[in-house]
């Protein structure tokens, strides 16, 4: 499978998901060992493939887990350096339901992509402040979860 993810000589555009995964006050969260901040956990859409199968197919290859699959919540253009070269990303954001219960027990644990570990963690929403969270404006998003409709949102950033 071949990634929606197009690089020219000076700049990269992608086509992302991500989940949405709340739990008893928590939010499932991950990083990877080069960057210092968080992010919803998804992946990239590849092409002949729809959005929703992109988050239950990147959900089960990074943490081994089946989901119900809920709403499309927010739909994020974001733009931001990766490897130094301008990135414009289009993003998908769903609401996620775990259906293994064991994750929801662990604080933390470690994922896969392609061989490399990525760091998953269940953050309390009340310490949101305290972490680097990408896009920034997911953190003020999340204050209108239960909201129906669906929000788009621009956030730049210059640094990854």
């Amino acid at each position: 499978m071949k990634d929606i993810l197009l690089k020219t000589q000076n700049d990269i555009f992608s086509l992302r998901v991500a989940g949405i995964c709340l739990n008893d006050g928590k939010i499932l969260l991950h990083k990877t060992s080069d960057n210092n901040g968080y992010s919803l956990p998804g992946g990239h859409v590849t092409f002949q493939e729809t959005a929703e199968q992109a988050i239950i197919r990147e959900f089960s290859e990074e943490i081994g887990a089946d989901i119900w699959l809920g709403n499309l919540k927010w739909i994020g253009e974001n733009f931001f350096n990766r490897s130094g070269y301008p990135c414009h990303q289009i993003c998908f954001y769903y609401t996620v339901h775990l259906l293994d219960a064991q994750i929801t027990k662990n604080r933390k644990f470690i994922g896969n992509e392609h061989s490399k570990p990525i760091y998953f963690e269940w953050i309390p929403l009340s310490s949101l402040d305290r972490i680097k969270l990408y896009p920034e404006n997911i953190k003020t998003l999340l204050n209108d979860i239960h909201s129906k409709e669906i929000k788009h949102f621009v956030c730049k950033r210059k640094t990854t």
